[in-house]
């Protein structure tokens, strides 16, 4: 017995399977919008990446667990990436509003880079801000 029209399970003898074809993932959207390089979509990426996979999320199985902890740091990877390109460019096209807040979010993951600390000091420094 296969799936019919708008039916999200398929069934085959002793398996069942879930028809995703048609449905919208974060996580799908954010990697596709992620692999852009223009600001507008990467920026697009980060209003869909809100933080942690499932965070809060657990069903406290160790093959869940481990491949939960790998999309994580994964997708937190791409986050990073594309933050510290978003710093780049709004720092090199003057845009001290987008920097400061690029810079602002990527110290939240990583809050020991150096670079994006000198980076944001810059930022403050061009507004005339001293603290």
């Amino acid at each position: 017995m296969g799936a019919s029209d708008g039916e999200r399970f398929l069934s085959d003898g002793d398996s069942i399977t879930l028809n995703l074809d048609d449905l919208d993932f974060d996580v799908a959207r954010f990697e596709s919008l992620a692999a852009g390089s223009d600001p507008e979509q990467l920026e697009q990426a980060l209003v869909v990446y809100r933080g942690d996979l499932l965070d809060g999320f657990g069903l406290k199985e160790e093959p869940f667990e481990d491949w939960l902890r790998v999309e994580r740091e994964r997708l937190r990877a791409i986050a990073t990436i594309m933050l510290e390109k978003l710093v780049a460019h709004y720092s090199a096209t003057n845009d001290l509003p987008s920097c400061l807040r690029a810079a602002v979010r990527l110290l939240a993951l990583e809050p020991l880079r150096e670079d994006i600390h000198r980076a944001l000091m810059r930022t403050y420094a061009a507004q005339g801000r001293s603290r």
